[in-house]
């Protein structure tokens, strides 16, 4: 069964990247490890690691393909925010009964009781913004921006780097291609007490903004809610 959960980290993800000869620039604050993709959250970003999948393997298999060599071959896309707070907070929500522990390393460290929780919140990512990320049932990674009653609505974008390919379909999508998965961004949601109002993607090169209609000036200081951009990572495997 997939974990559904941030898992905080205490060293074990660096460590087991460092295994792989993976070093990432920056440092890890929360992962995600489940047969989808492992995801590593830092203040400025989000790393996506995969591996060649099983069918992939099948299909070198039957083509004749020397499958001796069993060590994973891995696969590195990241996101990364574009003129964000560099003093961003991350908080926690929602800690899960169940903890983690890491070990049989050949220094013999251990890691124990690590913890988990359904919830990570990015608290001023922009200014007037927070962000909030959730792992749903049916898989992904829901995310959230939330932009404050008084705050002008920001120029929300990030960077993919790593891709082989970005394009956006008919329904607005975003299809991230890489060797061995395609990532998927679906297309947003936004709304301003409880009214929908209109918001897509627009893709230049590797950079990926959010447009609406409201970009250029302030909410309203009397509004109850707040404009909410809603969506959801997940994984299409690559054919």
């Amino acid at each position: 069964m997939a974990n559904r959960v941030f898992i905080e980290e205490q060293g074990q993800f660096k460590k087991n990247l460092a295994g792989n000869k993976i070093i990432l620039p920056e440092a890890i604050l929360f992962g995600i490890t489940n047969p989808e993709f492992n995801a590593y959250f830092t203040s400025t970003g989000i790393t996506f690691l995969s591996s060649k999948t099983a069918k992939t393997r099948r299909m070198e298999a039957e083509e004749g393909e020397n499958e001796e060599n069993t060590q994973p071959e891995w696969e590195i896309v990241s996101l990364k925010w574009q003129n964000s707070n560099p003093a961003v907070q991350i908080t926690t929500k929602e800690k899960v009964a169940d903890y983690f522990t890491y070990g049989r390393y050949a220094d013999n460290t251990q890691y124990d009781h690590v913890s988990a929780y359904k919830k990570i919140c990015y608290t001023s990512i922009f200014e007037g913004v927070d962000a909030e990320f959730e792992l749903p049932d049916k898989g992904g990674i829901k995310y959230r921006f939330t932009v404050h009653a008084g705050f002008k609505i920001p120029s929300i974008a990030y960077r993919m780097e790593g891709a082989k390919k970005l394009y956006l379909d008919t329904k607005g999508d975003l299809h991230i291609e890489s060797e061995y998965k395609t990532l998927l961004d679906k297309a947003p949601n936004a709304s301003v007490n409880n009214k929908e109002i209109p918001i897509s993607y627009k893709l230049s090169g590797n950079l990926i903004e959010l447009i609406t209609e409201q970009n250029s000036s302030p909410l309203d200081e009397d509004l109850i809610m707040v404009i909410i951009y809603s969506s959801v990572f997940c994984i299409i495997d690559a054919t």
